[in-house]
């Protein structure tokens, strides 16, 4: 498992990095999908690029990395220094109201970010779906906690506490077709990645030592529209 990601830099997976390793989850996550080549894929959340960069290398994606945060300028210098300036476009937008057409993109993915933007009822169908050709293929990593930490009786409406089922109902109710949805084998570990991102000497041993919460969980999606 994660093997691809493994050979990636880690000065490079430190430096872009703004939670668990965004290599990681990309990485899992789209062993569940049907990424080829040419097909244009909407990266929403990107953050500084990695998820983005995991896509154009390993499937030959051209992908348009879209965040609202400023990191635009930031992510430009990363892609040339990674050979990807034809391949990845950052662009600096609200997921609310992307500047694309309908029917642009093959594929949505979403790695750590749709929390962040997409919870209020509709936002799916509404916001995104029209930018998606039919048929197109959706991936998604998603904070949320593991099933078998639900105790009976625990109603938490909170996304952020929301487990792999509470998930796929979310997203059934707005339109997609789920095929997959299920937690991340990877989980620990990128988030153990992210704890350590300051001290880029730890060892294995070390890592291994770092407490983790095992409530935590993080959830992959995939369906189609």
């Amino acid at each position: 498992m994660l093997e691809r990601s493994q050979k990636y830099d880690r000065r490079l997976m430190r430096k872009c990095m703004a939670g668990p390793n965004a290599l990681y989850l990309t990485d899992e996550l789209t062993e569940s999908m049907h990424l080829e080549p040419g097909m244009l894929v909407l990266d929403l959340g990107c953050g500084r690029g990695l998820s983005s960069v995991f896509l154009a290398k390993e499937y030959g994606v051209r992908v348009y990395a879209v965040d609202k945060n400023e990191y635009a300028s930031e992510t430009c210098n990363m892609l040339k220094d990674q050979g990807l300036e034809n391949e990845v476009y950052p662009i600096q937008a609200d997921a609310a109201s992307l500047p694309m057409p309908r029917g642009t993109f093959d594929a949505l993915v979403c790695v750590n970010a749709y929390h962040n933007f997409g919870m209020e009822a509709g936002f799916f169908e509404e916001k995104l779906r029209p930018l998606l050709r039919e048929g197109a293929e959706v991936g998604m990593v998603l904070l949320g906690r593991d099933e078998g930490c639900v105790k009976e009786g625990d109603d938490n409406e909170n996304p952020v506490f929301w487990t792999a089922s509470e998930w796929k109902h979310w997203f059934e109710s707005e339109g997609l077709a789920v095929e997959t949805c299920e937690q991340l084998k990877c989980t620990e570990r990128a988030w153990k990645e992210w704890m350590t991102i300051y001290s880029p000497s730890v060892t294995e041993e070390e890592l291994e030592k770092v407490k983790f919460n095992p409530e935590l969980a993080l959830i992959k999606i995939t369906g189609r529209v």
